[in-house]
Protein backbone atom coordinates (compact mmCIF):
# COMPACT_ATOMS: atom_id res chain seq x y z
CA UNK A 1 0.00 0.00 0.00
CA UNK A 2 1.36 3.38 -0.97
CA UNK A 3 1.67 6.19 1.56
CA UNK A 4 -0.79 8.41 -0.33
CA UNK A 5 -3.47 5.69 -0.25
CA UNK A 6 -2.74 5.11 3.47
CA UNK A 7 -3.06 8.83 4.25
CA UNK A 8 -6.44 8.89 2.49
CA UNK A 9 -7.73 6.11 4.74
CA UNK A 10 -6.32 7.81 7.84
CA UNK A 11 -8.00 11.08 6.87
CA UNK A 12 -11.31 9.29 6.29
CA UNK A 13 -11.17 7.63 9.72
CA UNK A 14 -9.98 10.80 11.49
CA UNK A 15 -12.77 12.93 10.04
CA UNK A 16 -15.79 10.61 10.30
CA UNK A 17 -18.72 11.03 12.72
CA UNK A 18 -16.82 9.04 15.38
CA UNK A 19 -13.20 10.03 14.72
CA UNK A 20 -10.27 8.08 16.10
CA UNK A 21 -7.45 10.24 17.52
CA UNK A 22 -4.56 10.57 15.08
CA UNK A 23 -2.01 9.17 17.53
CA UNK A 24 -3.85 5.82 17.33
CA UNK A 25 -3.99 5.65 13.54
CA UNK A 26 -1.31 7.72 11.79
CA UNK A 27 1.79 5.46 12.05
CA UNK A 28 1.82 3.12 9.05
CA UNK A 29 4.81 1.27 10.48
CA UNK A 30 2.80 0.21 13.56
CA UNK A 31 0.56 -2.74 12.69
CA UNK A 32 -1.85 -1.78 15.49
CA UNK A 33 -2.52 1.57 13.78
CA UNK A 34 -3.23 -0.22 10.51
CA UNK A 35 -5.55 -2.60 12.35
CA UNK A 36 -7.45 0.30 13.94
CA UNK A 37 -7.89 1.98 10.56
CA UNK A 38 -9.05 -1.25 8.93
CA UNK A 39 -11.63 -1.98 11.61
CA UNK A 40 -13.00 1.56 11.48
CA UNK A 41 -13.25 1.39 7.70
CA UNK A 42 -15.40 -1.73 8.16
CA UNK A 43 -17.73 0.23 10.45
CA UNK A 44 -17.88 2.99 7.84
CA UNK A 45 -18.92 0.36 5.27
CA UNK A 46 -15.75 0.87 3.18
CA UNK A 47 -15.22 -2.86 2.79
CA UNK A 48 -12.76 -2.58 -0.08
CA UNK A 49 -10.58 -0.11 1.84
CA UNK A 50 -10.82 -2.17 5.02
CA UNK A 51 -9.70 -5.32 3.25
CA UNK A 52 -6.78 -3.48 1.63
CA UNK A 53 -5.61 -2.16 5.01
CA UNK A 54 -6.26 -5.34 6.99
CA UNK A 55 -4.37 -7.39 4.39
CA UNK A 56 -1.22 -5.59 5.58
CA UNK A 57 -1.55 -7.06 9.10
CA UNK A 58 -2.66 -10.61 8.37
CA UNK A 59 0.85 -12.08 8.74
CA UNK A 60 1.81 -10.15 11.89
CA UNK A 61 2.65 -12.36 14.85
CA UNK A 62 1.54 -10.68 18.10
CA UNK A 63 3.67 -10.82 21.22
CA UNK A 64 1.82 -13.43 23.29
CA UNK A 65 3.67 -12.30 26.43
CA UNK A 66 2.38 -8.74 26.12
CA UNK A 67 0.22 -7.92 29.17
CA UNK A 68 -0.33 -4.16 29.48
CA UNK A 69 -1.84 -2.68 32.61
CA UNK A 70 -4.30 -0.72 30.47
CA UNK A 71 -5.73 -1.43 27.04
CA UNK A 72 -5.60 -4.50 24.87
CA UNK A 73 -2.70 -6.91 24.69
CA UNK A 74 -1.23 -7.52 21.24
CA UNK A 75 -3.02 -10.89 21.06
CA UNK A 76 -6.37 -9.30 21.96
CA UNK A 77 -5.77 -6.50 19.49
CA UNK A 78 -4.97 -8.89 16.68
Amino acid sequence: MEKQEWQGYVQKVASCDYPIPLNLINDYDDWKCRSNVGRMLMLLKDIEGAMAVLATVKDVQPDMEDAPEFGLSEAEHK
